[in-house]
C-alpha cells in the first residue's frame, strides 16, 4: 500500500515536470534555438543515467523493469531540445520515473543533492536532517507516535560501507541520544557535532552499551579516550537500540596547506 502511494506520487511529480516543459516550449515559440553547450551536457547526462541504470539496476521487487522501454525513453530524451539545465534535469527525472517502477528510485538534481548533504558532517557516514527534511528528501512518511521530547534528528541517508552502515543504523532511524546525552531540542547540526567531536574527558557522559556495531563495537562507547561514540536510536518499529561507532580520526593539517575535503552524502 505504502509503496503504491509513493510510486503514484513520484509519477505525478514527473508528469507535472513534463507539463511545465510543454507549456514553456509553447510560450518560447518553435524557433528558439537551444544552446549547444546545454545540448551537449544534456546528451552526456542522459546517456550516463541510462548506462548506470542499465548496467546496475536490479528489479528486486519484480515490478517489471523493461530494458527495451528504458532504451526507448533514453532515445526520446536525447531527441528533445533543451533551453536550459533545469529543463534537462526535469527530463531526466521524468525518464527515471517512467522507466523504473520502483518508489525508492528517483533522480536527485545536484542542487537537491547538495541540500541532502547539508548535515553530513558526522564523519561516520550519517546524513542527518529534521523530520521535515526527511519527508521531503525521501518521499516517505515518518513513523507515528514519536514524542517531541526525543528531538527532531533523523537519519536521512547513510553512506554505504561507512561506520554507521556497518554498525546497523538505517535510513529512517530517529537519533535520540549521543554518548548518553539526550537530543531533545538539538538540531541535526548540533547532533552531528556531538558525534564528530569527542567530549571533554572530565565531563564525558557514561558510555552506551552497544547491541551491534563495527570497529570495536560492543566495547566502551561515548568516552573521549577510545575514539568511540554511543548512539541511541529509535527504529521504525518503535524499538530502541544502541550502537557504538568509531569517531573519525582527527588529523591536524598544516596551517600553510590545510584544506577541507568534501564529504560524501547518504541515501542510497
Amino acid at each position: 500500500m505504502e509503496d503504491g502511494i509513493l510510486e503514484a506520487a513520484r509519477q505525478v511529480g514527473a508528469r507535472l515536470d513534463s507539463a511545465v516543459d510543454a507549456i514553456s516550449s509553447t510560450l518560447d515559440g518553435p524557433n528558439v534555438k537551444a544552446s549547444e553547450s546545454v545540448q551537449r551536457s544534456a546528451e552526456t547526462l542522459i546517456n550516463e543515467v541510462w548506462a548506470v541504470v542499465d548496467a546496475s539496476y536490479m528489479d528486486a521487487r519484480q515490478a517489471g523493469f523493461d530494458r527495451g522501454q528504458w532504451a526507448a525513453l533514453r532515445d526520446r530524451a536525447l531527441a528533445r531540445k533543451y533551453k536550459d539545465t533545469a529543463a534537462v534535469h526535469r527530463a531526466v527525472r521524468d525518464m527515471v520515473a517512467r522507466g523504473l517502477p520502483d518508489p525508492y528510485c528517483r533522480w536527485v538534481p545536484p542542487s537537491e543533492f547538495a541540500a541532502m548533504k547539508k548535515y553530513d558532517v558526522t564523519g561516520v557516514g550519517l546524513n542527518l536532517g529534521t523530520a521535515e527534511e526527511y519527508v521531503k528528501k525521501t518521499g516517505r512518511e515518518l513513523p507515528g507516535n514519536r514524542g517531541a521530547y526525543e528531538g527532531d534528528v533523523w537519519v536521512v541517508g547513510i553512506s554505504k560501507g561507512s561506520a554507521a552502515d556497518l554498525a546497523g543504523l538505517e535510513q529512517g532511524d530517529q537519533l535520540v541520544a549521543v554518548g548518553g546525552r539526550g537530543l531533545g531540542g538539538a538540531s541535526p547540526f548540533q547532533a552531528a557535532a556531538m558525534i564528530s567531536e569527542p567530549p571533554d574527558a572530565d565531563d564525558a557522559p557514561p558510555a552506551l552499551a552497544a547491541s551491534s556495531g563495527a570497529d570495536g563495537a560492543g566495547g566502551d562507547g561515548g568516552g573521549g579516550g577510545g575514539g568511540l561514540v554511543g548512539l541511541r536510536v529509535r527504529k521504525a518499529s518503535g524499538r530502541v537500540e544502541e550502537y557504538t561507532v568509531a569517531r573519525p580520526s582527527v588529523q591536524l593539517a598544516s596551517p600553510l596547506h590545510g584544506a577541507r575535503a568534501a564529504g560524501r552524502g547518504g541515501g542510497d
